[in-house]
C-alpha cells in the first residue's frame, strides 16, 4: 500500500485514487491493495471488463483467478484462465 496510507484508507480516499488513475493523475499501482485494505478483505482485484474482453489494472498478490471454482472463472475470466497471455 502506498506510504500516504498509515491506515486503513476512508471510501473517500479511494474514489480520490480511482479517479486520479483514470484520468492518468496517478498509477493504479497498489490500489488493489489499498481497496482491501479499506474493506478489510484477503484480496481484491479490478478491472474492466466488455464481452470477451478484459483489462486487469490492479490485483493484491494473493489473488489467484484459476484456483478457484472453472465455472466462476470461466464467467468472470473468459480469457485469463489456462492462457500465459496478460489479461489485456
Amino acid at each position: 500500500m502506498p506510504p500516504e496510507f498509515n491506515a486503513r484508507p476512508s471510501t473517500k480516499d479511494l474514489i480520490e485514487w480511482f479517479y486520479d488513475a483514470a484520468v492518468g493523475a496517478r498509477e493504479w499501482d497498489g490500489a488493489a491493495q489499498a481497496l482491501a485494505a479499506a474493506f478489510d478483505a484477503d484480496s481484491a482485484i479490478l478491472k474492466f471488463q466488455g464481452g470477451a474482453e478484459v483489462e486487469l489494472l490492479q490485483q493484491t498478490e494473493n489473488f489467484a483467478v484459476c484456483e478457484r471454482d472453472p465455472a466462476w472463472t470461466a464467467h468472470w475470466h473468459p480469457t485469463t484462465c489456462g492462457s500465459s497471455e496478460p489479461w489485456r
